[in-house]
């Protein structure tokens, strides 16, 4: 008697089908389910409504987007072939945009003469491991994107556009910290305009989702908006007037360094998977490399065009003379250079202790102006501190200015923080600059040293400004006291002359004049420029005048005066080319010698421009004037033994010669000709009194604005009283 065989168990095969991950079915030819697993019958469930046991019905009843797997089916029962691998869509509802994806595998099972009568099919709800493939695609298209983004705001339109749509949010912020402040700066899309106004700035201690995961490093998820109002009570001003829900922030780090965060925001519940939150993990983490690279591009940038402008302020500071031009340079060109709204220098005068407000801007109100516009050094203020310590004061707010220095409460200014640094050169105290910006701020350290730079530069440009004003006047005082103060009595003769020395620090102090009587009635005059710098230039002119005047009172016709002149010029070694040497001064000259009772006047020129005489008028008409003839010579000095031509021209009875330095006509903006061309129409027009010709001359050249060169100008005409020089 054999083993008697175990009875068949009909429940094994289906047991262990039931066990099985992937959703499978029998159908006949028909389509018609005839046996089907547990894990189909919850991929049927997936479109929502759908029978829960699907045998004996249709496949396409009961499968949500059936059309694929029909297809499929009916492709095996035509040709026998298997179908294996097909990625179909699932039909389901779209989960936060991404749609249900099904992978299918059909295969014949029971055939009858060659023809399947029964079909196996096998179905598996893929739809996370597409989203899986979808994410990788999205992280490799933001890392491209991201790659080629050169600026910071570049960085922030890809991260809002590109982590919105690879987890199919409603929408999308980015909030970064503002170096210095203590704020994020946020970037929306997806919300109404008018959060996105309200909230473009947010307080770093701020009570919110996003301010809290950049001070821990945490990252925060929100199943609906109740469950972010309960733990961000604050949160609820933000969500007001959307339909968003569920939420994520994810902070953006690197190396340690918390740069701001990352959050997305959706319209249906639910939290958020484990691909999704992987993937916004990864998209935070390429925005943050992203961000600090083209955020350090940024700086460089920045550092460039600094240096630029500091380049641009050093070479306007340079050229300041006064301290107030100095104070005005500050106050044009901070804000390009800090970005402070308002510099003022405060100028200390050691004799009375005490500070002078310089060019007081016009962003100071103006009763804290005139309050300011001096000021003690022993008042407690800022001053007095930097001025004690050499070092900068700073506060930055209103509020811990008033602590700090309770006599300024109420002191009425727009910029809220402060900086105030010493001016001072080798020890030597010169006075303060203040900076001022119009929010409260935390300074950097690299601010504060940019300030100090161009604290530095200012304590040079006042330095060289005092000097200059020094040598100035001391240029000055000598060229006037070497100038006759008084010209001579001529009995018949109206004579005027006037000087103005040029406007520009340390000018040459060059220009020079003289007239007097000659034996026989004769009238001489001279007029010359000696072109060089300061106190050299004035104490050369003295020695040139001098030695003109002796030598043009003995008589001597103007060629032979200015032959001898040279002569002398060129032994003192001063005549520019003397020697072949190029660096020496250069003299110029004109001598002319007037007899009145011969109705003539002679004229030599070394290197100096022709005299203009005016004719009397005729009638109404004013009258006429023309350069005197002459053949302009070397300048003085140029050779030992030079050759000056001397040309003669009649002198009518009520005729004035005008003689003049190049100062009067040369201007940086027009040609000599023209300049020449003007004077002589007001020459022309100009009242008949030389006194009244100078005035007017003088004060067309001071309507043209600051003067660039010394000007002077001699005036002679016959009849009438001598006249005392005026200087303007």
């Amino acid at each position: 008697m054999g083993i008697p065989e175990p009875p068949e168990d009909p429940a094994g095969p289906r047991a262990a089908l039931e066990l099985l991950p992937t959703g499978l079915a029998i159908v006949d030819r028909e389509l018609r389910v005839m046996l089907a697993n547990r894990a189909l019958r919850a991929v049927v469930g997936v479109g929502g409504g759908a029978p829960a046991d699907p045998v004996g019905r249709l496949l396409g009843d009961v499968l949500p987007g059936a059309e694929p797997v029909v297809a499929a089916c009916r492709e095996v029962l035509a040709d026998g072939r298997p179908v294996a691998g097909r990625l179909v869509p699932g039909g389901g509802a779209p989960r936060r945009g991404a749609s249900t994806c099904l992978r299918i595998d059909v295969s014949p099972g029971v055939a009858v003469g060659g023809r399947p009568e029964t079909l196996v099919v096998a179905i598996e709800d893929v739809t996370e491991y597409r989203r899986a493939l979808d994410a990788a695609a999205s992280l490799e298209a933001l890392t491209e994107e991201l790659s080629g983004a050169l600026s910071l705001d570049d960085v922030l339109r890809v991260a809002l556009d590109r982590a919105a749509a690879a987890v199919g949010a409603a929408a999308c912020s980015v909030g970064l910290v503002e170096p210095g402040r203590d704020v994020l700066r946020v970037i929306t899309v997806g919300f109404p305009g008018e959060v996105v106004g309200a909230f473009a700035e947010l307080p770093a201690d701020a009570a919110l989702p996003g301010p809290a995961v950049v001070r821990d490093g945490r990252a925060r998820y929100f199943a609906d908006r109740r469950a972010a109002v309960e733990q961000f009570p604050q949160a609820a001003a933000i969500l007001a007037g959307t339909a968003f829900e569920a939420a994520a922030v994810q902070p953006l780090l690197l190396d340690g360094e918390r740069l701001g965060y990352l959050a997305v925001h959706f319209t249906d519940r639910g939290q958020l998977g484990p691909v999704d939150r992987e993937l916004l993990a990864a998209v935070a983490r390429g925005c943050a490399a992203a961000a600090h690279r083209a955020r350090r591009g940024d700086e460089q940038r920045a550092e460039r065009d600094l240096a630029r402008r500091l380049q641009f302020l050093a070479g306007a500071l340079a050229v300041a003379s006064t301290a107030d031009e100095v104070a005005a340079i500050l106050t044009e060109q901070t804000p390009a250079v800090l970005g402070a709204t308002v510099a003022i220098v405060g100028i200390y005068d050691p004799e009375t202790r005490s500070f002078r407000m310089a060019v007081p801007t016009s962003t100071v109100p103006g009763r804290t102006r005139a309050q300011f516009e001096h000021w003690p050094l022993d008042a407690p203020l800022p001053s007095r501190d930097v001025f004690a310590t050499g070092r900068p004061v700073v506060f930055g707010s209103l509020a811990e200015r008033d602590r700090l220095y309770p006599a300024l409460v109420g002191v009425e200014v727009a910029e809220q923080a402060w900086v105030q640094l010493p001016l001072q050169v080798q020890g030597r105290l010169l006075g303060t600059v203040s900076f001022g910006w119009p929010d409260p701020r935390r300074f950097a350290a690299e601010e504060i040293m940019r300030a100090h730079t161009i604290a530095e530069l200012c304590s040079g440009a006042l330095e060289r400004a005092r000097l200059a004003d020094g040598q100035r006047q001391i240029s000055e005082v000598l060229q006037r006291s070497l100038l006759p103060r008084r010209l001579p009595d001529v009995p018949g003769w109206q004579l005027a002359a006037r000087y103005q020395p040029a406007g520009e620090a340390v000018r040459a102090g060059g220009d020079w004049f003289d007239a007097f009587g000659l034996p026989g009635g004769r009238l001489g005059l001279l007029i010359g420029d000696v072109a060089g710098h300061g106190v050299t230039a004035a104490g050369l002119m003295g020695q040139v005048r001098a030695l003109a005047r002796a030598l043009a009172r003995s008589g001597s016709p103007p060629g032979a005066v200015l032959e001898s002149l040279s002569t002398a010029v060129h032994d003192l070694g001063a005549g520019a080319g003397a020697d072949g040497d190029d660096d020496g001064v250069f003299v110029t000259c004109c001598y002319v010698q007037v007899d009145a009772a011969r109705a003539r006047l002679s004229v030599a020129s070394a290197g100096h421009l022709a005299p203009l005489m005016r004719m009397p008028p005729v009638g109404d008409r004013p009258g006429r004037v023309r350069a005197v003839d002459l053949r302009v010579g070397f300048p003085l000095g140029v050779r030992r033994s030079a050759a000056y031509a001397e040309c003669e021209s009649p002198l009518l009875p009520g005729s004035t010669v005008l003689l003049f330095t190049d100062g009067l006509v040369e201007r940086h903006d027009r040609l000599l000709d023209d300049g020449l061309a003007e004077l002589a129409d007001r020459f022309s027009a100009a009242p008949s009194g030389v006194d009244a010709l100078c005035d007017d001359l003088m004060a067309a050249v001071q309507a043209g604005g600051e003067v660039s060169d010394d000007v002077a100008l001699l005036a002679a005409s016959p009849g009438g009283s001598p006249r005392t020089m005026a200087c303007a």
